[in-house]
């Protein structure tokens, strides 16, 4: 069976500060919405010297959905030329 939910992949770094002030926004589209219908992914793109920062941010943000670390290719894929995020 095909799930019907709608999927939003949320690029992030815990150094940025517009991705910081989107996680309760977020949080609260998938209490609205529910598991069953929304699927976040906040994908890490922050780099080598980020990882070691990712436990503690998401204990202090308090994300609600799952992360990851997306490959090389989509990361330059998505980006292209920029470094920038959002």
């Amino acid at each position: 069976m095909i799930s019907k939910a709608r999927r939003l992949f949320d690029f992030w770094a815990t150094y940025c500060p517009p991705c910081i002030v989107e996680i309760p926004h977020l949080n609260s589209l998938l209490a609205k919405h529910g598991a069953e219908n929304l699927v976040i992914v906040g994908l890490n793109v922050g780099g080598a010297e980020d990882l070691p920062k990712i436990p503690a941010f998401v204990a202090k943000t308090k994300l609600d959905y799952p992360i990851a670390l997306p490959e090389n290719e989509l990361s330059r894929f998505i980006f292209s030329d920029r470094d920038d995020i959002p």
